[in-house]
């Protein structure tokens, strides 16, 4: 039997760390399922975004067993350019997966690799994981265009294989990188998959009177939050609005909360704040609808984790996640019609909570065929082929 290919892998965060959403989600859900194709090696930072301490109960510049894979973990120290090289080279591995385009680190040895310090790097795949959606890209615009702009002239990324997750990320990234399609490979993100979980007595999360309503997701301006409270400022049935998430953006989150404070009578709301990414399936599967009007996501793990445990989504288009209706999971709606999402709304808010119960159970076995009649498995597997 031949030996595992070793996949080392950058992420700027990972496990213990919690606050940096999908990125974190994806690499650690192909970890899991894809830990008896490959050995993972992972190199990441010693702290959470926006967290001046480092994790505790792990060893900083050592390798510590984390899953499926061994971290090292590196402090401000290890992380300049010239010991980010000597670190790199002195990792065997056959592929070199870098999870982001424009995180700093990303930058260091994409440089250190086009300029021959790393001399031993193999096979490099990049994913930008939905850097390039508008929605995103145009935070600290500026500064993201002259790095394009700098890095395609003196083409950097050249001769890199890129990983999307969808036709709709390559869209993305072949309309500001002008990549060629040949250097691009598609495998849909995998999901947190727990299919053999029991539901029981489900209906004592419900009520009859009442439509309960998550958000969850970081509060930043591309994910929308702002819109929803929009949309249910028009609802006339009783909802119960419950926010989870960690504020991204202190003005943005101060906008919302102005427009929380002029909602009607007959909208509850709450903020609950952060969640810890065990607790989220938990969590969804307590709330009728997740409204979601989001401004782009290049997969969206929200998504798939709340439809896996029957909680229907109210989307935008502006994700991977389209034609949902024809599956009983939810609906993608366009932006430019608020109308059609407080109609939906109102139409749910008005179903019976028997049927309500009813059509969870179909949501969860649509998820179900969705993942196994899927390639996303194997097209993940296949991204680390020759």
């Amino acid at each position: 039997m031949s030996e595992k290919k070793t996949i080392l892998i950058f992420i700027g965060h990972y496990l213990p760390g919690t606050k940096s959403g999908g990125i974190l989600r994806s690499v650690e859900n192909m970890i899991n399922l894809l830990g008896k194709n490959y050995k993972f090696k992972i190199i990441t930072r010693n702290k959470d975004i926006n967290s001046s301490k480092s994790y505790e109960n792990i060893s900083s510049g050592e390798w510590n067993k984390v899953g499926n894979a061994e971290v090292l973990y590196m402090n401000e120290n290890d992380s300049n350019f010239n010991n980010l090289v000597k670190i790199i080279n002195n990792i065997k591995h056959d592929f070199f997966f870098i999870n982001s385009f424009f995180d700093k680190l990303s930058i260091k040895i994409i440089f250190g690799s086009r300029i021959g310090r790393l001399d031993s790097v193999k096979n490099i795949i990049i994913s930008p994981r939905g850097e390039f959606a508008w929605a995103s890209f145009k935070l600290r615009l500026f500064r993201k265009f002259f790095y394009v702009i700098f890095s395609r002239i003196f083409g950097f990324y050249s001769k890199l294989i890129w990983h999307v997750s969808s036709e709709y990320e390559m869209r993305d990234l072949v309309r500001i990188m002008n990549i060629k399609k040949d250097n691009i490979k598609i495998a849909m993100d995998l999901p947190k998959i727990d299919l053999e979980r029991e539901f029981l007595n489900e209906n004592e999360n419900f009520s009859e009177k009442k439509l309960k309503i998550i958000f969850l997701s970081r509060i930043s301006e591309e994910k929308n939050l702002d819109i929803a409270i929009r949309m249910l400022s028009r609802v006339k049935s009783n909802i119960v609005f419950d926010i989870y998430g960690d504020v991204d953006s202190k003005s943005y989150w101060r906008r919302c909360q102005d427009l929380l404070n002029k909602l009607p009578d007959n909208i509850e709301y709450n903020y609950y704040g952060f969640v810890k990414n065990e607790e989220v399936l938990n969590i969804f599967s307590k709330y009728d609808l997740f409204l979601f009007p989001t401004g782009g996501e290049n997969y969206g793990h929200v998504i798939a984790e709340s439809i896996s445990v029957g909680t229907k989504v109210l989307i935008s288009k502006n994700t991977p996640w389209l034609e949902l209706e024809n599956d009983n999971i939810g609906w993608d709606l366009s932006l430019d019609n608020e109308d059609n999402f407080i109609n939906t709304i109102e139409n749910e808010a008005r179903t019976s909570l028997t049927e309500r119960i009813k059509h969870r159970k179909i949501a969860r076995q649509m998820f179900s065929k969705r993942f196994k009649n899927s390639n996303s498995l194997s097209d993940n597997i296949n991204l680390f082929s020759n």
